[in-house]
C-alpha cells in the first residue's frame, strides 16, 4: 500500500481545487469515477464533527492522507500528531501547513507505520484517530495490535475513534450491487454470481464485523464504552451504505449512561415512528431492527442471484428488482426528524436481525449531551475467542498470485508437458460432502480469472506485449488477451495507480486514470498510447523545424 499511495494518486494535484481538501484517489467502484466533491465534504464533516464533540486538546491522527480531515481539526486543538506511511502525503501536508504557520504551528507530521508507537509516551493524546486506514490492514491480528498500542497513549477519559470501517456483514451486499451495476442486461445470473464470487475472492481490502469492537471490551477492560455508528450522508454511496465508524472509549466516567427502553421496530416504517414520538414524546426510545433504506435492495439482489431459477440474466434480474416493493427507511430522514423534534440520534447495525437491519436509538438532545447514549448491539456482551473469524484476509489474492506461478514452476520441472495443470487455482478451503470427502461438483471451474473473459488473442505489437506483461505482474494473472477488461480481471483504481506509474517508468508518458479507465482492455489502450506517441514524435518534429526557421 506504501508504494501505491506513494504513485499517481497525489500527483496531478493542479486538478484539486481546494489544496486543503485534495479528494484526489477518492474513487467509485460503480463507475470508477472520482466521487464528487460534495459528498466527500459530507463524508469528512460526519467524521470531524464526532472528533471534535470529544472537545480534545491533543489529537493523533494515523494515516493522515492528504489532511482532508487534519485541516479542519487541527485548528481546534493545541497539538496535533499526523503520521502516514506516504512521505509523498507528508510531503503534501507540509507544503500548505509552511503557508498557514498561525493556523497549523503547532501541527506535527511524521512517517511512520500504524503499529509504531514504540517513541510515544502514555497518556499522550485526547484522541487517536484512524480514519480511513483500517481498510488496509493485512489482518484482524494487526488491527487488535494497533488499538492495544492505541490504548496506551491515550488519556483516561480520552477515545481511540476509528472510522470508515468497512462492513464485513455487507462484503457480499457490496460487490453485487457493484457488478449488477456495471454488468450487460444479457449477461446470464450464473455468469454474474461467478464474477460475485471472484471479486470477493480477489478483495485487496480489510473488512471487520462490527461484533469485533464490542468483542475488544472483555479483552481490554480499559475500553469501557463501544459506539458505533452509520456513516451518514445525503446521496447513497459506498461510503454511506457499508461503511461505519467507531468509537472506544477508554477508562471514560460519563454523568450518565443511557440505555434506552427497545421498541420492536420491525415492519414499522418512517411516519409511524414520527407520530409515536410526537404522540408520546419519551426522553429516550430505541426502535430496533429497521430495514435500512440504503441497502435493502442491495441485500435482496444478493437473494435473487442465489436464486438462478427465478431469473436467468441481468435484464430480468433488474426488472424483478423494480417490481419489488421497498420499504426501508432513509437513515439520512431518521437524522433530519430526530434534529426537528429535540432529539440526538444514535444510528447502529442492529443487534438483532440481517445485515440490512439497523437499529435507530432516540435521546432527548439534553439528556444526550450529559451522558453516553448506548444502543441495543453495544450493550451486548461478546466473548472473543475466535478472532480472525471478525474479519476477511485481504492477503489471500496477493499469496494466491505469488503461490500460482511457482507451484507452475515445480510442476513442470518434476513432471511431463501432459500432466501440467492447464489451470491452478488457490482455494481458502476444499468444499467437503457430509461424509467428509472433496466434494467435486462443488470445486469452481478451473482458469476461473479467465473464464469470464472473451477469447483469448495474443499480444502482437511491442505496445500491447508491454501493456500485457505490466497486467500480469500487477494482477498476477498467466495468461492475458488483448480484448481482456483490466477491471473484470480484478484490478481497481488502486491497481490502475501502478499501471500507471510503471508505463511512466518504461516508456516515459503520462498517462492518467481515467484513460485507463475509458480504455480498460490492452487493445484500446495500446492504441491510445501510440496515438500519444505519434503526437509527441509530431510535436518534436514541429519544434525542430521551428528552431530551423528562427536561426
Amino acid at each position: 500500500w506504501q508504494d501505491i499511495f506513494n504513485q499517481q494518486i497525489y500527483d496531478q494535484l493542479s486538478e484539486v481545487t481546494d489544496p486543503l481538501f485534495n479528494t484526489r484517489g477518492w474513487i467509485s467502484n460503480y463507475d470508477n469515477q472520482p466521487i464528487p466533491v460534495e459528498q466527500m465534504r459530507i463524508w469528512a464533516g460526519d467524521i470531524v464533527s464526532q472528533v471534535l464533540a470529544q472537545k480534545p486538546e491533543s489529537v493523533w491522527e494515523i494515516g493522515c492522507g492528504t489532511g482532508m480531515l487534519l485541516f479542519q481539526i487541527a485548528p481546534q486543538t493545541q497539538k496535533y500528531l499526523g503520521t502516514d506511511i506516504s512521505k509523498v502525503s507528508l510531503e503534501y501536508i507540509k507544503q500548505q501547513i509552511e503557508q498557514q504557520p498561525d493556523k497549523y504551528g503547532h501541527v506535527s507530521l511524521a512517517q511512520k507505520r500504524a503499529e509504531d508507537m514504540a517513541n510515544i509516551a502514555d497518556n499522550s493524546f485526547d484522541v487517536v484517530l484512524l480514519s480511513s486506514i483500517v481498510q488496509y490492514f493485512p489482518s484482524v491480528e494487526y488491527l487488535l495490535q494497533v488499538i492495544e498500542k492505541s490504548i496506551r497513549v491515550v488519556k483516561p477519559g480520552g477515545m481511540i475513534f476509528l472510522g470508515d470501517i468497512r462492513s464485513l456483514p455487507l462484503m457480499k451486499a457490496f460487490h453485487s450491487s457493484v457488478q449488477l451495476y456495471q454488468a450487460t442486461p444479457s449477461l446470464s445470473v450464473e455468469k454474474l454470481k461467478q464474477q460475485i464470487d471472484r471479486k470477493i475472492q480477489q478483495e485487496t481490502e480489510f473488512l471487520v464485523s462490527p461484533e469485533l469492537f464490542i468483542a475488544l471490551k472483555e479483552k481490554h477492560p480499559e475500553i469501557t464504552h463501544v459506539q458505533i455508528r452509520l456513516q451518514r450522508g445525503r446521496e447513497n454511496n459506498e461510503l454511506n451504505k457499508y461503511r461505519y465508524s467507531v468509537l472506544l472509549h477508554i477508562e471514560a466516567q460519563p454523568a450518565t449512561v443511557i440505555e434506552p427502553p427497545v421498541e420492536n421496530g420491525a415492519g414499522i416504517n418512517y411516519e409511524e415512528i414520527e407520530a409515536y414520538l410526537k404522540q408520546k414524546q419519551p426522553p429516550a426510545i430505541c426502535f430496533s431492527g429497521l430495514v435500512n433504506g440504503r441497502v435493502e435492495n442491495d441485500v435482496l439482489g444478493v437473494e435473487l442471484v442465489s436464486a438462478t431459477e427465478e431469473v436467468k440474466n441481468v435484464q430480468q434480474l433488474r426488472q424483478k428488482l423494480q417490481e419489488k416493493q421497498f420499504n426501508g427507511i432513509d437513515p439520512e430522514k431518521l437524522y433530519k426528524l430526530s434534529s426537528d423534534l429535540g432529539y440526538s440520534l444514535e444510528l447502529c447495525w442492529a443487534a438483532q436481525g440481517g445485515a440490512e437491519c439497523m437499529d435507530a436509538t432516540f435521546v432527548r438532545s439534553e439528556l444526550a449531551r450529559e451522558g453516553m447514549v448506548l444502543t441495543p448491539l453495544t450493550q451486548k456482551s461478546v466473548i472473543g475467542g475466535n478472532w480472525p473469524s471478525y474479519g476477511n484476509n485481504p492477503l489471500a489474492s496477493v499469496t494466491a498470485k505469488q503461490l500460482i506461478p511457482e507451484l507452475r514452476e515445480y510442476l513442470e520441472s518434476r513432471l511431463p508437458e501432459y500432466m501440467v495443470p492447464s489451470g491452478l487455482m488457490v482455494l481458502s478451503q476444499l468444499p467437503l460432502t457430509p461424509n467428509g470427502k472433496v466434494d467435486r461438483k462443488a470445486l469452481p471451474a478451473p482458469d476461473f480469472a479467465n473464464s469470464l473473459s472473451t477469447e483469448y488473442v495474443a499480444p502482437e505489437t511491442e505496445t500491447q506485449k508491454l501493456l500485457a506483461e505490466i497486467w500480469k505482474e500487477v494482477l498476477g494473472i498467466e495468461q492475458i488477451g488483448i480484448h481482456d477488461n483490466f477491471f473484470d480481471l480484478g484490478g481497481h483504481s488502486l491497481m490502475a495507480t501502478q499501471v500507471v506509474s510503471r508505463l511512466r517508468q518504461a516508456l516515459g508518458m503520462e498517462l492518467s486514470l481515467t484513460t485507463l479507465f475509458e480504455s480498460s482492455t490492452i487493445a484500446k489502450l495500446a492504441e491510445v498510447l501510440v496515438e500519444q506517441q505519434l503526437e509527441q514524435v509530431d510535436s518534436n518534429i514541429l519544434e525542430q523545424i521551428l528552431a530551423e526557421v528562427n536561426k
